[in-house]
């Protein structure tokens, strides 16, 4: 029985390899296109409104970095901006950008795959696991995080095309792409940068390969960064100072801040915690505590292979630098995956939850794909009981992985069809979600708006969490903030900032505050320290009502 299902699987697979790659990527990239809008039908907020709100601003002509505060890239801006240009300020033009965009990284990944193991079965193995376990799946629907990868992804397909023959012309458009990638996200892309000089340095040394080629190699493709970089930051000249201050030195401080600062494996205690709660409560008469059993020992699982992957691709690096004396081009891919996951390991450690873990992940998935599908062979001799042990592990992990995209993709279905769609009147458009009191709390919050300012009247909205009201109302903001999480994750300067807000919403004649006591809402607890922001706006302004956390304020008469 076994052995006929074997063999089975053997001819479906050896099928599919005979089918042409380019018309299952494709194939691939329409379904995940539409599963993801299908999917996604929330309302933007967090760090997907200040994604809108800063991209209108620039769009109008403020400066980042001068006019409001950024610690990203301009990439971050440029991109939503020109989505604006052509279609208006649209939410939904600049939500189907974003989900095109995530279904070109599944696209991209199988091609990439595809390169080191000339098979579509795993190329598509690793395309699936990358778009569902890994970045597109915790960013790609909400603040353009994810963009970085594609530039990425591409970039290695260029730099991989020629087998470490590092044609100039190649190496240049690979240089463009990592500097599209910055542009975006810079320690990500440093991270994968990084990974790359090491591994090829490393390969030169290896195989005494002649370095006067290498370095010329290098040398075009900084040029291809440097020519991207030059006319990227060329609008922005005059603020390039506070840019660099910003991205480069700010940003460290932001995501290394005490409201981050979890212990690495806190996410997993979290879950097991859950699933002691259920197990010692239980109601018998209400059979969702099975529900939510499974759901919780399910992402306890996946949360577990997410978090052991750093340590293992850690051991497999001491691994491959021991064992491989000689190191084929197969050894030095997956070693480049392995240090881009490793080097991207700060940037999601200061917050260890799954979404912030998978910049680090997605590359360290990739390789540990490609590990299994080369190495992972079962052996009959007893002496090699330990490498069927692990072998058993690391399939088992494969299709944990895989399993959880038909779940996906059920989920979006069931939601898509069956589940209620709410209406949100933003004045230019209708945009349906199916959270019913989402849409009503966005509803009043603009509806609020509408009725107590005009178009490109000043109003200021504190709270991270609000829909992206700015672009939404065509409403400008009076200060350096579209929310005030930079004042909450740097206590040091947020005496200084909190007055500033307060001067400009003063001198501004900001016509209406929407202000909440929960700021920031993380794991449950709820950020809000702000004392000289909250007794100015209660100086000058009376509350006119509150709907849930918010409150909603308007100038104090007289």
């Amino acid at each position: 029985m076994v052995l006929q299902i074997a063999h089975s699987f053997n001819e479906i697979k050896q099928r599919f390899n005979k089918i042409n790659p380019f018309l299952v990527a494709v194939i691939f990239f329409i379904l995940i296109f539409f599963i993801l809008i299908l999917f996604n039908r929330d309302m933007p907020s967090g760090d997907a409104s200040e994604y809108c709100n800063n991209a209108y601003r620039f769009f109008k002509g403020d400066l980042p970095y001068k006019d409001f505060w950024l610690m990203f890239p301009p990439g971050e801006l440029y991109f939503p901006a020109l989505i604006f240009f052509f279609f208006g300020f649209k939410y939904q033009a600049l939500f189907m950008f974003l989900m095109f965009s995530s279904a070109l990284i599944g696209f991209l990944s199988f091609f990439l795959a595809r390169r080191f193991t000339r098979d579509n079965f795993w190329a598509m193995i690793i395309a699936i696991i990358v778009q569902f376990s890994g970045v597109p799946q915790f960013y790609g629907p909400n603040d353009g995080a994810h963009i970085y990868l594609l530039f990425l992804l591409v970039a290695a397909l260029f730099f991989f095309k020629d087998k470490y023959e590092m044609r100039p012309l190649l190496m240049f458009f690979a240089g463009a792409f990592i500097g599209l990638a910055s542009l975006c996200r810079f320690f990500e892309t440093g991270a994968f940068g990084l990974s790359l000089l090491c591994t090829t340095f490393w390969r030169a040394y290896i195989t005494k390969a002649d370095f006067k080629r290498v370095i010329q190699g290098l040398f075009y493709l900084f040029a291809g960064v440097f020519f991207l970089l030059f006319f990227a930051y060329l609008p922005l000249r005059s603020v390039f100072n506070s840019a660099f201050e910003e991205i480069i030195i700010h940003s460290i401080r932001h995501g290394t801040s005490g409201v981050f600062n979890l212990p690495y494996f806190y996410t997993t205690s979290v879950f097991l915690e859950t699933l002691v709660d259920i197990f010692y409560a239980p109601n018998i008469f209400d059979l969702s505590w099975i529900t939510s059993l499974a759901g919780i020992t399910w992402r306890l699982l996946f949360n577990v292979i997410y978090q052991l992957l750093i340590p293992l691709a850690i051991i497999a690096l001491i691994v491959l630098f021991i064992k491989f004396k000689v190191l084929s081009e197969f050894e030095f891919a997956l070693l480049f995956f392995v240090l881009w996951g490793i080097f991207s390991f700060p940037k999601g450690y200061a917050i260890p939850d799954r979404a912030h873990l998978s910049v680090a992940v997605t590359p360290l998935l990739f390789g540990f794909v490609l590990f299994v599908k080369r190495y992972c062979n079962f052996k009959t001799d007893r002496a090699k009981v330990l490498q069927n042990i692990v072998c058993f592990l690391a399939y088992l992990s494969v299709i944990l992985l895989l399993i959880s995209t038909p779940l996906f993709i059920g989920v979006s279905l069931i939601n898509g069809f069956s589940s209620n769609q709410y209406e949100i009147n933003a004045p230019e458009e209708k945009i349906f979600i199916n959270n019913k009191e989402r849409a009503a709390e966005s509803n009043l919050l603009i509806k609020f708006v509408e009725d107590n300012s005009e178009k490109g009247d000043y109003i200021f909205v504190s709270p991270f969490d609000t829909p992206p009201l700015y672009m939404f109302t065509q409403r400008k903001n009076p200060t350096y903030y579209d929310s005030t999480i930079d004042l909450l994750t740097n206590d040091s300067s947020s005496e200084e900032k909190q007055k500033n807000i307060c001067d400009d919403i003063s001198s501004k004649k900001t016509k209406l505050i929407i202000h909440s006591d929960c700021l920031l809402e993380m794991w449950g607890k709820c950020k809000s320290n702000l004392p000289i922001l909250e007794r100015c706006i209660n100086e000058s302004y009376s509350l006119n009502r509150s709907y849930g956390k918010y409150k909603l304020y308007l100038p104090r008469k007289g």
